[in-house]
């Protein structure tokens, strides 16, 4: 069976299958593109017995590699804060940390401890409450 006929008779199925997964016009006409093209590779070197079922998991596992290759993309806010920051800031915010330090050092050590666990406890709770 030529490629065109397979798009043909399986695209709608496929294109449904992807929007399911996806929620998104666009997401899933790119998986589908993206689907065609693997399968088309694939059976330029093989033949293929039940080509849709087949389809549908080169589909799948065309979506897992889109969503994993998503997750390594950071969506925030945090890289223009970081480049709206001077290097007078940067160094102030640095000597303000040691100044910080030599005084930890100057306290009793279990006053340092509380003071430390207190400070871990309340980076821990920012990032609990950004997810």
């Amino acid at each position: 069976m030529e490629l065109e006929t397979i798009y043909i008779t399986y695209m709608n199925d496929i294109y449904r299958y992807l929007y399911s997964l996806t929620k998104n016009h666009t997401a899933a006409e790119d998986l589908l593109q993206d689907t065609f093209t693997k399968a088309h590779i694939t059976l330029l070197g093989q033949e293929i017995q039940d080509i849709k079922p087949w389809l549908f998991k080169v589909a799948y596992y065309t979506y897992i590699d889109s969503t994993r290759k998503e997750q390594w993309y950071i969506t925030s806010d945090t890289v223009d804060q970081i480049l709206s920051t001077t290097p007078e800031q940067i160094i102030v915010e640095q000597d303000a940390y040691l100044k910080l330090l030599n005084l930890l050092e100057q306290i009793k050590p279990i006053e340092k401890q509380i003071i430390l666990l207190c400070d871990v406890m309340t980076v821990q709770m920012n990032r609990l409450q950004t997810f």
